[in-house]
């Protein structure tokens, strides 16, 4: 989480992430028709595509809300 974080406060103070890639395509000169596999989708910057990158942050929020769910005491009910 401490990375998440890094990010979070990278973007909220200077609005970008350095060395993040983002959507671009493989240009060729002379080309004029380009397909999907052109695109470039976004990367962070240690190159994890940035849709892995959002699911493993889910992941690791899920995780944490459970475990931290788990401690609280139990309901009774009565």
């Amino acid at each position: 989480m401490q990375a998440v974080n890094k990010y979070r406060d990278t973007l909220t103070h200077s609005g970008e992430i350095k060395d993040l890639k983002h959507l671009r395509a493989k240009l060729q000169k002379g080309k004029r028709h380009y397909d999907r596999q052109d695109i470039l989708l976004p990367e962070m910057p240690d190159g994890t595509p940035v849709t892995n990158y959002c699911k493993m942050i889910v992941t690791c929020l899920r995780e944490f809300i459970e475990a931290g769910t788990a401690l609280l005491p139990k309901a009774q009910i009565d």
